[in-house]
């Protein structure tokens, strides 16, 4: 693959990052697309930028997240990176990482939060929040806003509380930017999913990205789209040969106009049904134990 056409697809990245909606609608701690300015900030990329997020894209997808969003601050002529992934220990144990510090040009500071995620709506006889699950069974998109809103979002002000902080200014406001795509079974609206979460203030975004996943044995005429993960973004297959090659079910696939799906193996759909349930009594019974 030739120099040109990868720093065309961390451009493509970059512009997908900057303009795909927050899974979750409008809400003082959700951060929007549209206020980076990527014509501003490409205009500015140099090929040490490209070089080190073209290595960045071949690694785990959560931390490629996290560098295209340091480049465009660091690139922004609007904001200043007072830190990035700063961790916080008091004299017992560590107490978590922030992921960014921000500061505006109009003076505001920002603890910003980064979660790039991608989940499915898996189909129970027992509906409740947590059929948004992970394609592995083991995430579950209502347990990651609780403790996004619980810990993640409050780290500042633990590390405040417990005299950790470092010496850096402190945050006006903490935000969450949670970009992603939610997959459905074919033919299922977003609005016909539960949108809301108990341990979060948050909803669904109407408009956040959708695509749909399936079951399918051949593969075979899915080969030449096949998404390594840098790819979830965009939904573009630039390395379908090298994404085969590691090829396991559950995988992304391009599919038309460049969106995504999810293709799993036979027996997901049993798994996820019984996964999801468990998951729904337990939650419910520690609900209804007595708090000590």
């Amino acid at each position: 693959m030739n120099e040109p056409f990868d720093d065309q697809i961390i451009l493509n990245d970059l512009r997908w990052v900057c303009s795909a909606p927050s899974l979750l609608e409008a809400h003082s701690q959700i951060w929007q697309p549209g206020l980076l300015d990527y014509d501003q900030i490409t205009a500015k990329i140099d090929s040490n930028h490209l070089n080190s997020l073209a290595l960045a894209r071949t690694k785990k997808l959560g931390g490629y997240f996290e560098q295209l969003v340091f480049s465009l601050f660091t690139l922004s002529d609007d904001y200043q990176v007072l830190a990035f992934n700063q961790v916080f220990n008091n004299s017992q144990r560590t107490l978590g990482e922030l992921d960014l510090l921000i500061k505006h040009k109009s003076g505001e500071v920002i603890h910003l939060e980064l979660a790039l995620k991608f989940y499915l709506w898996a189909e129970s006889e027992l509906v409740s929040q947590f059929n948004w699950v992970g394609a592995g069974l083991t995430d579950f998109f209502a347990l990651k806003l609780a403790r996004l809103a619980s810990h993640q979002l409050k780290i500042s002000q633990i590390a405040i509380k417990q005299q950790c902080w470092p010496d850096l200014p402190k945050p006006d406001r903490s935000m969450l930017w949670i970009p992603g795509r939610l997959f459905l079974p074919e033919g299922m609206a977003l609005r016909d999913t539960i949108c809301e979460f108990s341990d979060s203030p948050w909803r669904l975004n109407p408009s956040a990205l959708t695509s749909h996943w399936q079951i399918d044995h051949d593969l075979k005429k899915h080969e030449n789209n096949a998404l390594v993960k840098g790819d979830w973004l965009t939904g573009y297959a630039s390395r379908p040969e090298a994404a085969m090659k590691r090829y396991q079910l559950p995988m992304q696939f391009a599919g038309k106009e460049n969106s995504p799906v999810f293709i799993l193996p036979g027996n997901w759909q049993n798994d996820a049904k019984a996964t999801i349930e468990n998951k729904q009594l337990n939650y419910e019974l520690n609900c209804t134990k007595p708090k000590r």
